[in-house]
């Protein structure tokens, strides 16, 4: 309307800059200095998040007062990161940020993909370790040299087949990059990655206390324990295999069986086998064999054993074994989930580099409680 009146009445542009600038001066406020004894500050939040509604002082008087600064000095900045937040300016403006024209989406988290069950390192007897080394002395072989013996008879002497071993704690880490936009944009990454990181860690775990071939860094898994058992196929069916093994271990090792650790192909091949008539040895889809009312399976079970179904191991084999009684895992670190923004450029490109390692050690302590099936599916 200003411009109009202006415009009717032939004034210049000059004139009405000027009007403008005029009216802009009369009707600003002053500027205020507040009252620092009364008005109260609206806060910041520390690295927890934590609201704080003490007189902030400067920003510089704001970080070095902090005891995660001071905690972040006194290390020299190794491994630290902290974060301040600063709802307003300095001075006593506060910063408004406009969001107009913006698209703005509800982030509902991270879509993971599915991941095989991490099922191997509970089977094992757990146990801590301070030493970057577990040694254990070992039976190799046994024999009974015991026998009856006269009156003042020689008595027979045994002789002890002991070995001294070593199994050295190992480590298995993994390293991944987020940005700080990704973490604040999406509120659930931050524990996706934990989450999926840690996973990868152990999942790796579990393949190397059945698999690793004991060159270092790799731990030495269970099959490529000098002294277990091994149960061929052969022309047996997959379940006498099973059964076979399982003595194995009961008459040779002289340890109860607890467990047995198959590839799902394998399990799947054995769940579907069937006898002459077409009927399901377990439990079919619907009812039991022979008519009989289906009992839900809660554990797979063949042989009255638990069966750890798992992409750990190959297909085509098996282990068996009184592992609670036979194998160790001695954990000298367990898993751990970092995060810095000092590493690299990190700092610089606004990036968060997330680690999570673990360090352990497997010992099998009686190799005779485990056989290896091989040849299988049935």
């Amino acid at each position: 309307m200003e411009a109009e009146r202006f415009i009717s009445e032939h004034k210049t542009l000059d004139e009405f800059q000027s009007h403008c600038m005029r009216e802009a001066f009369q009707q600003a406020r002053p500027l205020q200095t507040p009252d620092r004894e009364t008005t109260p500050h609206p806060g910041f939040r520390d690295a927890g998040g934590n609201l704080s509604t003490s007189e902030p002082g400067s920003i510089g008087e704001r970080i070095v007062s902090r005891s995660d600064y001071q905690e972040f000095a006194k290390n020299s900045g190794r491994g630290k990161m902290f974060k301040v937040e600063f709802p307003e300016v300095v001075g006593t403006r506060a910063l408004t940020v406009s969001g107009a024209g913006l698209t703005s989406f509800d982030r509902q988290g991270v879509v993971a993909l599915g991941v095989p069950n991490l099922l191997v390192a509970d089977l094992l007897m757990q146990a801590q370790t301070s030493m970057p080394t577990v040694r254990f002395i070992r039976e190799d072989s046994f024999t009974n040299a015991a026998t009856a013996v006269s009156e003042a008879g020689i008595k027979p002497s045994a002789d002890l087949d002991l070995s001294e071993i070593d199994s050295p704690v190992r480590k298995i880490a993994v390293v991944s990059k987020v940005s700080d936009e990704l973490i604040q944009d999406f509120a659930q990454v931050e524990t996706f990655l934990n989450g999926r990181l840690g996973y990868m860690v152990s999942a790796v775990l579990d393949a190397q206390i059945v698999n690793g071939d004991g060159i270092a860094p790799n731990l030495l898994g269970l099959r490529n324990t000098a002294g277990i058992q091994t149960q061929a196929k052969a022309t047996d069916t997959a379940l006498d295999a099973i059964f076979l093994a399982i003595s194995r271990v009961n008459s040779v090792g002289f340890f109860k069986a607890d467990g047995i650790i198959m590839h799902p192909n394998d399990w799947a091949a054995l769940r579907l086998t069937k006898d002459s008539n077409n009927q399901y040895f377990g439990s079919g889809p619907f009812y039991a064999p022979y008519g009989n009312q289906l009992v839900p399976i809660q554990v797979p079970t063949v042989w009255q054993l638990p069966v750890a179904v798992t992409t750990a191991i190959a297909q085509g084999t098996a282990l068996v074994g009184a592992f609670k009684q036979c194998a160790t895992i001695f954990w000298r670190k367990g898993l751990f989930v970092d995060m810095t923004n000092s590493n690299e450029d990190d700092f610089k490109k606004n990036l968060v580099s997330v680690r999570a390692e673990l360090r352990a050690a497997v010992i099998c302590q009686s190799p005779l409680g485990l056989c290896q099936i091989t040849g299988l599916p049935a």
